[in-house]
Formats: C-alpha cells, sequence, structure tokens
C-alpha cells in the first residue's frame, strides 16, 4: 500500500476495507463488520414483516 498511496487519505475505502487485518475469529476487519452489521440492522427494522417485530399496524397474526 505504501507504494501505491503517498498518503493514508488517499487510499481507498473499499481498499482498505479489504486490506484490514480480520478480527479474532472472523473473516473481515472491524470497519467492515461495523458497516455490515448496521445493514443487516436496518433491513431488519425496515421489514414491517419481520417476525420479531410485532404489534405494529402492518405486522402478521397467527390465524387461530
Amino acid at each position: 500500500m505504501r507504494r501505491i498511496y503517498k498518503h493514508v487519505e488517499d487510499i481507498d475505502f473499499y481498499v482498505g476495507m479489504l486490506a484490514e487485518a480480520p478480527e479474532k475469529g472472523a473473516l473481515v476487519g472491524t470497519t467492515l463488520r461495523c458497516i455490515l452489521a448496521d445493514q443487516f440492522v436496518r433491513l431488519k427494522r425496515g421489514d414491517r414483516f419481520f417476525y420479531e417485530l410485532s404489534g405494529e399496524p402492518s405486522s402478521l397474526t397467527r390465524r387461530g
């Protein structure tokens, strides 16, 4: 990386995430792990039919 980029600020974000050392027991580093976790939380909370989101006007209910 030092040969390609003159300054750390010049490193492309995507390249930097992929080059980051993985966390212990993980396949990705801290930065990418946080971004992935945030995305999955947003997908879950944004899905009005997600099974854990009960009590909402659009929640699914069991038919008796």
